[in-house]
């Protein structure tokens, strides 16, 4: 489930950094350490063949290429390369998000527009909404490795109440090679036009909007499914995966201690702290693209379907039947005689104002200003003369003869 962190950096405090820096779930150090510790493994492997195993013309021939690696792998554009990516990843993680389908609004708007409190009516609104998340159902079930393990035939549907047996049969017995995520909003579609027929709907203008609520959840699913059917192009997240490892295993001989060089570096013999921070700030940057290219998976910051699932059918439910056009009784408020709406809140010191509410300018018709601001335009004709007349004594001397 997405991690959050919110009540963490709820103020920015001295220690909030710190709060935040050292949480583990979804962190960075469980994305890194897993590489960085294999990392380090190879690079003192190559530290100790380099110091125990070669001598002589080896070391030598040793040292100029590593020499040569470091000197040309910042040649890499890997800065360049894991920003567009990781925004051009974000950007679309943003669209799989807002598309994931939220019944609220379907639910309400059904249960606002499809009037009536007989059995049928009832029975009408709780099938559109249900099929309604059936169709969603049946969508992650197909792009959703934590829906797909729940529910892993179509019987489990059936299995959950979210679909009857007969309904499950008619869509299995449906003549049709492609999906078939389209059939129970269809369903629930033809039942909205039934309730029109019936004149539990109120005028073609509310059919209208139940309609398009129905299109619109609709949309959503065709839209997560687009994007799961055609995915970022292979060849971009290859090129940037591989290039960031590149640069760290060409690093594992390049940021090797030279002994031909006759600098105090007895640190980096031992570890190379440097390196070892870089390769935590551009492998995590890249785990970020690595992470959010599919948010459907089981990562630690991927979406909760199941959740979803779980929250659109209670809720649904709960809309169009146990509260559908209920409310509690009308009283008097409490602030039906308030006038200047004088209520204390904690915390509040004073009214959002405009930055300029409390500027006073100086009144025009005001005698001291006027003669301020007459003194101030005689002084500016008085400077503009003067650079005038400088500028035409200087024309002057220019225009004179020079002197023989």
């Amino acid at each position: 489930m997405t991690v959050s962190y919110n009540f963490t950096v709820s103020n920015s405090g001295l220690l909030t950094w710190i709060r935040l820096t050292f949480k583990w779930k979804g962190s960075i150090w469980k994305s890194v350490w897993a590489e960085l510790a294999f990392w380090l493994i190879l690079y003192y492997a190559v530290l100790l063949l380099y110091h125990l195993g070669l001598s002589g013309d080896h070391q030598r021939h040793f040292d100029e290429f590593a020499t040569y690696l470091n000197t040309n792998v910042e040649r890499l554009p890997l800065i360049f390369m894991l920003g567009f990516f990781v925004t051009f990843v974000v950007n679309r993680w943003e669209k799989i998000y807002q598309n994931l389908g939220w019944i609220e609004d379907t639910a309400l708007l059904i249960s606002t527009l499809v009037h009536g409190d007989d059995e049928e009516t009832i029975l009408a609104r709780r099938a559109i909404v249900r099929y309604i998340c059936v169709g969603q159902l049946m969508v992650f079930r197909d792009i959703s490795i934590r829906c797909r393990r729940r529910f892993p035939t179509m019987e489990s549907l059936v299995d959950a109440g979210y679909l009857e047996k007969a309904e499950l049969h008619e869509i299995e017995s449906f003549p049709m090679k492609f999906n078939k995520y389209w059939l129970p909003f269809n369903w629930s579609l033809a039942i909205i036009y039934q309730q029109r027929v019936r004149e539990k709907i109120p005028g073609d203008p509310s059919l209208q909007s139940c309609v398009q609520e129905v299109k619109r959840f609709r949309d959503n699913m065709q839209w997560l499914s687009n994007y799961d059917w055609v995915p970022i192009p292979l060849a971009y997240p290859q090129v940037v995966f591989f290039a960031v490892r590149v640069y760290f295993y060409l690093c594992l001989i390049g940021r090797q201690f030279i002994i031909s060089t006759q600098q105090d570096q007895y640190l980096n013999i031992w570890f190379p702290l440097t390196t070892c921070l870089q390769f935590v700030f551009y492998i995590g940057w890249m785990k970020v693209a690595e992470t959010l290219l599919n948010p459907m998976g089981e990562d630690d910051d991927d979406f909760e379907t199941t959740y979803l699932v779980d929250k659109n059918i209670a809720t649904a439910m709960a809309i169009v039947d146990d509260t559908s056009q209920k409310h509690p009784p009308l009283i008097k408020d409490r602030f039906k005689n308030i006038r200047n709406a004088q209520i204390a809140i904690d915390g509040f010191d004073e009214d959002p104002v405009g930055t300029l509410a409390h500027l006073k300018l100086p009144d025009q018709n005001d005698k001291h200003f006027s003669s301020r601001l007459d003194s101030l335009r005689a002084s500016l004709r008085s400077l503009t003369h003067k650079i005038h007349s400088g500028s035409e004594q200087n024309t002057n001397k220019l225009d004179s003869p020079l002197p023989i």
